[in-house]
């Protein structure tokens, strides 16, 4: 529809014959695009995931469904479900992503903290952290997360066994006469 229109305009633009404070401006205009974008994205993952979508293409996870059908790998399929769940309980952040002003990187690191300390925890510094992302970048966003996690659990929540499941992955490849192996598995 319209929104492929203006993309396609965008990728047919003289990029090399704009102006310096035309690329400037149309480079602060399109971050803010992408991370408005991403919140729409994010928003659909987490729909199709609490809906189980993926079970229509036989696929029992949503992360399996984006890794074939997305053609995500496993990690950053993980990464978008894991930022989309914890962004529905998060009213704060994702109006501050709706506006463009929270970016996935940042997201990335709240997404960390929920999972080490909870999405209702979380939950007592989300207009917080949605202020701090407005302002800061995602090395700032990754410190306060960090400080609100030495703060709630000073000495580290036990690790869920679950995720730790769902996050386990094994890659061979053969390179001439070698074997590569690289690999995540739980201590099970």
């Amino acid at each position: 529809g319209q929104g492929r229109a203006g993309l396609a305009a965008l990728a047919a633009a003289d990029v090399p014959g704009l102006p310096d404070e035309q690329i400037r401006s149309e480079v602060l205009d399109l971050l803010t695009c992408l991370n408005q974008l991403t919140r729409a994205l994010l928003d659909r993952i987490a729909a199709f995931d609490r809906r189980n979508l993926s079970h229509g293409d036989a696929q029992r996870a949503s992360s399996t469904w984006l890794v074939d059908f997305g053609r995500m790998s496993k990690g950053a399929a993980l990464r978008w479900l894991s930022v989309a769940r914890c962004l529905a309980k998060l009213p704060a952040l994702a109006a501050g992503a709706r506006a463009g002003t929270v970016s996935m990187e940042q997201l990335v690191k709240v997404a960390e903290l929920a999972r080490h300390i909870g999405i209702d925890q979380v939950r007592d510094y989300d207009e917080i952290l949605a202020e701090l992302c407005s302002a800061a970048g995602p090395v700032e966003v990754g410190r306060a997360c960090d400080r609100i996690l030495a703060l709630v659990d000073p000495d580290g929540a036990e690790p869920d066994p679950e995720e730790d499941f769902h996050r386990r992955e094994i890659t061979f490849a053969q390179l001439g006469s070698m074997l590569y192996i690289r690999g995540r598995l739980d201590p099970v």
